[in-house]
Order: structure tokens, then C-alpha cells, then sequence
């Protein structure tokens, strides 16, 4: 028998892209829910790096009150936890729900999104039974939906294993027309600073496979929420102490100490210098500056938590954007998925450039 089950081929698909190292410790467990007997399918890893579909045989034929598939995987090195990636259920009069859940981020393995950004969940529910057929037993008329969040740990990036960190209710209703239900959402994740809201929603459809079950899940989708990424600028002496850059009037080019935190897991992320006061943030970063361009700049990542750096940048290596005097602006911005891919302003500061030169022994202003 050939399991042909929408969601959970797809869930096939991201596990073998995330974990094709350790596709061979990566298993299905199929449960039957009138005996309670699992079975283990092991999935083998795709001969070819970017295969995304197959279809998996099932263990054993699915009894007369249904059976729970659950997708597990393994961590990407050196994690070695075993994560449960996707779930669904399937009987003779049982519901069907799709759960699938988008932003403006197009990654696919496990959908995310900014803080400060919208997403959309879309459910399709199928297979609810109208019939007044006495047969027909009640179960297969409805199902149940759950909105859920639950925050990270602090300075964690993923559910805390201990379970200190528990799910949230955000609504619940029952569904009992078949169709497509798309909601249009923003995140109901909490955190004492605007925009650093960091965890999981998750939206989960049950149904009742038979009287003596209870609800079971049918199908959940949830989307990783990341928090907005922020910076700091400042000016570093030849001694190595810090200044505040902001608003200074210096004799010489300074040397910058730049940090960065929560950069967007796919982002990269300028040094950019420019001539004049702080410009309109969609003005195009080609158009008005000049990137700052050593080893350490830009910063660019693709990775699936959110990432933190440190730069130290001397003056020599951005003297030549500053030949004259005047007012300058150092900025720190960063391209996503979002915002059309345009630059998004992170930090800056500004400083007035007054040369001095030595002539005989004295200080002189250059002007």
C-alpha cells in the first residue's frame, strides 16, 4: 500500500533537504489506533543533494480505526535531538485538513517570518461528511482548529526541551463545511521590547477517528517567528577606548567598533559611509553610498536561527570614502526577504570631519 498523503510527503521533502548527512537515522513511526501497535519506516537518503519528493511504503496495511503517521529527524550537526517535523492521521471516515502557512520569506523546510512582519495560514478541510445517513457516525461531520504560540527560552532558539515553555491557546473553533479558509495574521508572540518576539505559532486541526479516541491531530503546520535585528556604532581611539561616534567632531578618520545582534537567518548586512546627513531608508544603497569592502563586510548569512556579530573596522581600511571635510554618516544596514529586498537601516551614526596637519612643529587647522 502506497501512503499518498499530501502533507506528509511534503514533510518528506524538507526532512531529506535539512538532513541528507543523516537521512539514515531519519524515521516515520506509524501507530494504529485500535491496537496501539507502531511500526518504524526508516527513510534513505536521496542519491542526488536537491531531490525534494518520494513516496514512502507504509509498514502495514491501516486497521479499521485508523492509523497516526509521525515524521521525525535529526538535528543538523553536531545537534543530535530528534525532532518531530510533521504528523497526520487516516481512516475510513476520517476529515481532511491542509495546513499551510507562507510569508514573504519564501524558505520552505519550516515556514518563518520577522517579528514585525505579517504571514498568511491557509486550511483546506475536505472529506466532511453532510450526510443524514444514521451510518455515517457523527465524527466524520466536524473538526476542531487550534491557533497556538509558544515563546523560546531566553537565548534560545527552539522550544526548551525541559517544557518550561508552554503552548498558548490564541483561539479555537470547529469547522464543518468542507473549503479553504485563509487567515491573514500577525504574531501574537509576547516580549518586553517591540519586534524581538521570538518563537513558534502554530495552527492544528483534530478530528475524531472513532468515539474512543478523543480528538487527534490531523494535520499541524506552524512558522518560526524571528525578532528584528539591531545594532550599535561606535568610535574607537588609538588607546582602544570607546566613544560615542554620534555628533562628534574629529581631527582624524576614526577607527569603528560595530556590533550586531538577532540578523535575520538569511540576510546580508552592510558598512556603508556617505557624505551629509542620514538619508531616506529606501533610497537605494548603490545610489548613496560607498560599502565599506574588507574581509569582515558584508556580513552574509544563510542559516535557520538568527545570528550575531562583531566587527572591528580601522580607519585605514575606509579612509578613502572620506577625501574631504565635512559631515559624514556611518551606517549599518541589512537586506532580507523583506521589505522588497531593499536596505534596511540598523544603526548609524554621524560625525564632522575637521582635519588638522602639522607645519613646523604646530597644529594648524586645514582650513
Amino acid at each position: 500500500m502506497k501512503m499518498k498523503m499530501k502533507n506528509l510527503l511534503l514533510s518528506i521533502a524538507s526532512l531529506v533537504l535539512c538532513q541528507s548527512v543523516n537521512a539514515a537515522n531519519d524515521y516515520i513511526v506509524q501507530t494504529d489506533l485500535e491496537s496501539g501497535l507502531t511500526y518504524y519506516i526508516y527513510i534513505q537518503g536521496p542519491d542526488t543533494i536537491g531531490e525534494k519528493t518520494g513516496v514512502v511504503p507504509s509498514s502495514v496495511p491501516i486497521g479499521s480505526k485508523g492509523a497516526r503517521f509521525q515524521l521525525y529527524g535529526v538535528g543538523l550537526e553536531p545537534d543530535s535531538q530528534i525532532f518531530l517535523l510533521s504528523e497526520t492521521v487516516v481512516g475510513a471516515f476520517l476529515p481532511g485538513a491542509s495546513v499551510a502557512i507562507s510569508s514573504e520569506d519564501p524558505y520552505k523546510v519550516v515556514p518563518r517570518t520577522r517579528a514585525d512582519e505579517p504571514f498568511t495560514a491557509s486550511m483546506s478541510f475536505s472529506n466532511l461528511s453532510t450526510s443524514t445517513d444514521p451510518e455515517i457516525p457523527e465524527s466524520a461531520k466536524v473538526v476542531y482548529v487550534e491557533r497556538l504560540a509558544v515563546e523560546y527560552p531566553e537565548g534560545e532558539d527552539r522550544v526548551s526541551v525541559t517544557g518550561s515553555n508552554t503552548e498558548r491557546v490564541l483561539e479555537a473553533f470547529y469547522v464543518t463545511q468542507n473549503g479553504v479558509l485563509e487567515r491573514p495574521l500577525t504574531t501574537s508572540l509576547t516580549s518586553a521590547e517591540a519586534h524581538k518576539q521570538k518563537g513558534e505559532e502554530l495552527i492544528r486541526v483534530y478530528a475524531l477517528p472513532n468515539q474512543d479516541l478523543g480528538w487527534t491531530i490531523i494535520d499541524e503546520q506552524k512558522i518560526h517567528i524571528w525578532p528584528i535585528a539591531d545594532g550599535e556604532i561606535k568610535g574607537v581611539k588609538s588607546d582602544g577606548s570607546v566613544f560615542e561616534l554620534d555628533g562628534q567632531i574629529l581631527n582624524e578618520i576614526p577607527n569603528i567598533s560595530m556590533s550586531v545582534s538577532d540578523l535575520y537567518p538569511t540576510s546580508k548586512t552592510f558598512l556603508r559611509i556617505y557624505k551629509g546627513n542620514k538619508v531616506d531608508e529606501a533610497v537605494e544603497i548603490q545610489t548613496i553610498s560607498q560599502i565599506i569592502a574588507d574581509d569582515y563586510n558584508p556580513l552574509s548569512f544563510n542559516t535557520t536561527v538568527p545570528q550575531s556579530a562583531a566587527q572591528f573596522i580601522s580607519s585605514a581600511q575606509w579612509e578613502q570614502y572620506a577625501e574631504e571635510d565635512g559631515l559624514y554618516t556611518v551606517e549599518v544596514v541589512t537586506i532580507t526577504p523583506f521589505n522588497g529586498g531593499n536596505p534596511e537601516r540598523m544603526a548609524y551614526a554621524t560625525f564632522t570631519l575637521k582635519r588638522k596637519i602639522s607645519v613646523k612643529g604646530a597644529l594648524i587647522s586645514a582650513e
